[in-house]
């Protein structure tokens, strides 16, 4: 897959026309309702479109419609994965029926597959902070 960027209005209609599954999870996704993550939908990563993801995470969630996919179908799914993993995301995969019938369990499935948000890379002490109680700070 190449670095070039999909439309927008291609992206625009995605978003029109999104499956049912995908309607039904953004409405659990968007405003940071997942561990205050800031989720976007059909997002544009090179030349493939995730169906969510998290830019500051790094994450994306794509839906599978296993009952009605090919063989042919699924082999493309799982090189897009690869590739978005080859650019440092990660993929969380995710069934339309598991949204249509289990979507509590699914958003706690995705909270848990979060990776750990990066810690900033110069910590420093808080007011009343001392030394002690900062276990990153090197001792002499």
């Amino acid at each position: 897959m190449t670095a070039t960027k999909p439309s927008k209005p291609g992206v625009k209609v995605l978003r029109r026309d999104a499956a049912e599954a995908e309607r039904r999870l953004w409405t659990r996704l968007r405003r940071k309702q997942v561990a205050d993550a800031k989720f976007r939908r059909q997002l544009p990563i090179g030349d493939s479109v995730a169906d969510f993801g998290c830019i500051a995470l790094k994450v994306v969630v794509e839906l599978e419609d296993k009952a009605n996919a090919t063989p042919a179908e699924r082999d493309h799914d799982q090189q897009r994965y690869d590739w978005f993993e080859s650019l440092g995301w990660t993929v969380i995969r995710v069934s339309n029926d598991d949204v249509f019938n289990r979507l509590d369990d699914v958003v706690k499935f995705i909270t848990r597959s979060l990776p750990a948000p990066s810690a900033s890379p110069t910590p420093s002490l808080d007011e009343g902070q001392d030394e002690d109680s900062a276990p990153w700070l090197e001792k002499d």
